[in-house]
C-alpha cells in the first residue's frame, strides 16, 4: 500500500456512502462544509452510531476541522429537527484544538468501540474455507424473492434499501442457500478499482457455519473478475465474529475513524 492509500480509501468509502445512502427508506442527504449529513427526519435517532442514520461525515477532510465547519453542520442538523447525531471524522482531520471545539458544541467521543475500515488486494486468492451452503450472486430477476425470504431477520429497511440499490444497478446481491431458501446475504458495490463489501447478515439459525466466510470469498472473486485492485469493508470492534472473518480472509485495518455522539441540545460555551 502506498503512503496515500488511506486518503484514496477514504475518498472511495465517501463516494460509496454518498451514492448508496439516499436509497435507504426516508433518508435524505445534504452537503456541509468539508463533508455531508445523512438524516431520517422524524425517526428515532438510535442508541448507537451503527444503528442511526442521523450522521455527519467528514471522511475526506485532509486538514484539521475548523470551528466554522462544526458550527455550520450543527445549524443544518438543528434545522432538520435532530436532537442527537453521530459524527465520523477522518483521523487526519483531528487536532487537539478541534477536540476542544467539538466538546464545546456538545460533541463527545463515542467510548470503547472502534469503527474500522479494512482493505485487501482483490487479486490474491482467498484462504480455503469450508461451507455446506451453496453461495452465488443473485440474479436481478430473483432478488425480490430472495429479499422477501430474509426480511424477518435482515430487517425491512435493509431489504427495501437493497432492492432499491439492485434496481438502480448500484450494488450486487450475494446469498448462501439451504435448498431454495437464502440463509445469509451480503452486498457488493463496484467503484472503479475498489469493490466494497457491505450489508452482510445471517439467519440466527444458521450462524457460525461458514456462510459469511463463503460470501466474503465470493465477493472478493467477483471484484477480482470485475477488474478491481482492492476489496474494502467496514465493521466495528463489537462485531467480533465479523472482524475475525474479515481478517482471516486477508483484510487488514487501514483506517480507524474517530466517531462521536453530538448532543444538539447543547450550545457552544
Amino acid at each position: 500500500m502506498s503512503d496515500d492509500f488511506p486518503l484514496q480509501l477514504a475518498a472511495h468509502l465517501d463516494r460509496v456512502r454518498r451514492h448508496t445512502t439516499p436509497f435507504k427508506p426516508g433518508v435524505i442527504t445534504l452537503d456541509v462544509p468539508g463533508g455531508w449529513i445523512s438524516a431520517r427526519p422524524g425517526a428515532p435517532v438510535g442508541d448507537f452510531p451503527s444503528a442511526s442514520m442521523q450522521r455527519v461525515y467528514w471522511l475526506t477532510q485532509t486538514q484539521p476541522l475548523t470551528a466554522a465547519q462544526v458550527a455550520a453542520a450543527g445549524r443544518e442538523l438543528r434545522q432538520l429537527g435532530c436532537e442527537k447525531a453521530y459524527v465520523w471524522l477522518a483521523p487526519w482531520a483531528w487536532s487537539p484544538q478541534i477536540e476542544t471545539t467539538l466538546n464545546e458544541h456538545g460533541v463527545t467521543r463515542w467510548p470503547f468501540v472502534e469503527y474500522i475500515a479494512l482493505a485487501r488486494p482483490a487479486a490474491e486468492p482467498s484462504p480455503p474455507y469450508s461451507c455446506s451452503y451453496p453461495v452465488r450472486q443473485v440474479a436481478p430477476g430473483e432478488a425480490a424473492q430472495v429479499l422477501a425470504q430474509v426480511t424477518s431477520w435482515y430487517g425491512a429497511d435493509s431489504a427495501a434499501a437493497a432492492q432499491a440499490l439492485l434496481q438502480a444497478n448500484a450494488e450486487e446481491l450475494f446469498a448462501a442457500f439451504q435448498g431454495d431458501s437464502a440463509v445469509a446475504v451480503g452486498l457488493l458495490a463496484l467503484d472503479g478499482p475498489f469493490g466494497y463489501l457491505s450489508a452482510a447478515s445471517t439467519s440466527p439459525d444458521h450462524r457460525a457455519r461458514g456462510a459469511q466466510t463463503a460470501l466474503i470469498a465470493a465477493r472478493i472473486e467477483r471484484a477480482r473478475a470485475a477488474g478491481c485492485v482492492w476489496c474494502t469493508v467496514e465493521t466495528n470492534s463489537t462485531v467480533a465474529i465479523s472482524l475475525r472473518n474479515l481478517e482471516r480472509a486477508g483484510f487488514r485495518r487501514s483506517i480507524v475513524w474517530r466517531v462521536y455522539v453530538w448532543d444538539l441540545r447543547a450550545r457552544p460555551t
